[in-house]
């Protein structure tokens, strides 16, 4: 018997592939990312703007005793609400999206570039469910940014607004 194999790992036989695969893993967290900074902008928008059109309001709950805290949290609960509403729309036409591609394998892929017919996909609900709720910690936590300008109106001023 001839004993002259010689031992390699896989991910050097097929480095490309490798490279390939941590390429995308890194393209997806930088989405991700980004994806995470538009909803805080638009968020802290939201709530701004939210803020600005009901500045009689504010300023009357604070003229009858309100604390800055407790119209504060008005507008964070209003802020946290439009989160949640948005996962949920989100997940619902992001899941039904993959479970198309899933069932029907519509985006097609070259084999010969990718080594794959086809976009699969991975049914990771861990991944899902942390995914919404890191997104809603985060923009709760950002909305206490813009909820701040509350504390700086001055109910006179703020019921005199037009």
């Amino acid at each position: 018997m001839d004993f002259d194999l010689d031992v390699q790992k896989i991910s050097d036989l097929y480095m490309q592939v490798f490279e390939w695969l941590n390429l995308v893993s890194r393209q997806v967290n930088m989405i991700l990312a980004i994806i995470l900074l538009v909803i805080c902008v638009n968020m802290v928008s939201i709530v701004l703007i939210l803020v600005m059109e009901r500045t009689q309001m504010i300023g009357m709950l604070k003229a009858l005793g309100a604390s800055n805290g407790a119209v504060r949290s008005v507008f964070i609960f209003q802020g946290m609400n439009l989160i949640l509403k948005g996962l949920f729309w989100g997940n619902v036409l992001g899941l039904s999206l993959c479970f198309i591609q899933d069932q029907f394998k519509i985006v097609k892929l070259n084999p010969h570039d990718y080594y794959m017919e086809f976009v699969p996909i991975s049914w990771n609900w861990e991944v899902v469910g942390l995914l919404n709720l890191l997104t809603f910690a985060v923009v709760t936590l950002v909305l206490l940014l813009p909820t701040m300008v509350i504390s700086r109106i001055n109910p006179i001023r703020a019921i005199r607004f037009d």
